[in-house]
């Protein structure tokens, strides 16, 4: 008997998703859709869910607490802000029906922020720079201390004022780069990241185009990061062919 009801239970899991995706409305699934089509073309969240890139972040504008003339200048500039907004305010609605051992999705309200985390790749790169972890976070914690800050954060969240340092090696730029970044170093002609030659250059702020060291020193890190992005961009390409963004980031999420 027990063992027909863990059957059952077991073969009952793939369809939990597409069951929550079927009890949301029409007019949720349609802000779902666009919020999601945004932040899988737009920002590099792709790169954390469908390749080894650690975490990946995107900051939206907060107009709540903004005079009007500024929030009405803020809203022109940035007009992905309520397919932004709306896009959270209705995920959190069904959040709960897509578990996920994988990955880490939240939102950070102190700076209108979302933080999407692999676990697998987090954990990865904490423990390649746990020395560097020790150094500017906590001396004696451990690697699933760390972790569990990222994900969960109860005492720092490094995505907060975080050590400019750390903040980097989370966001997959690198050892390196992201030591340079800090120490400001300039002669080290730290230049945009480019995935595919200078005529594709992403805009710094626009990560993964972040700034690395360009004078020939760190090609070997900067090789490995390029084969890395490029490999994920080939999978968010394959992944979502099919142009069906909420539900496809849904399967892949609660894989």
């Amino acid at each position: 008997m027990y063992k027909f009801l863990f059957l059952t239970y077991v073969f009952s899991l793939p369809l939990f998703s597409q069951v929550g995706i079927d009890n949301i409305s029409p007019r949720d699934q349609q802000s779902l859709e666009y919020f999601f089509k945004y932040l899988i073309n737009r920002t590099s969240l792709g790169y954390t869910l469908c390749g080894e890139k650690p975490c990946s972040i995107e900051t939206f504008p907060c107009l709540s607490n903004a005079p009007p003339k500024h929030a009405l200048k803020i809203f022109i500039r940035y007009p992905a802000y309520s397919i932004m907004k709306n896009g959270w305010t209705t995920w959190t609605k069904y959040k709960d029906h897509f578990n996920s051992e994988n990955f880490v999705f939240r939102f950070i309200p102190q700076n209108n922020t979302l933080v999407l985390i692999n676990k697998k790749a987090t954990r990865k790169v904490i423990e390649d720079n746990i020395d560097l972890f020790h150094r500017y976070s906590n001396p004696s914690e451990s690697l699933d201390y760390f972790l569990k800050q990222v994900c969960q954060p109860t005492d720092q969240d490094y995505f907060i004022k975080s050590n400019i340092i750390l903040l980097g090696i989370l966001l997959g730029y690198g050892r390196n780069n992201s030591l340079a970044f800090a120490q400001r170093g300039y002669l080290q002609n730290l230049k945009k990241f480019c995935l595919y030659g200078n005529s594709n250059c992403l805009n710094v702020i626009h990560d993964p185009g972040f700034i690395s060291i360009q004078n020939g020193t760190n090609e070997i890190e900067n090789k490995k990061i390029l084969i890395k992005l490029r490999n994920a961009k080939k999978n968010i390409r394959d992944s979502f062919k099919n142009q069906q963004y909420f539900n496809t980031f849904t399967k892949i999420y609660s894989n």
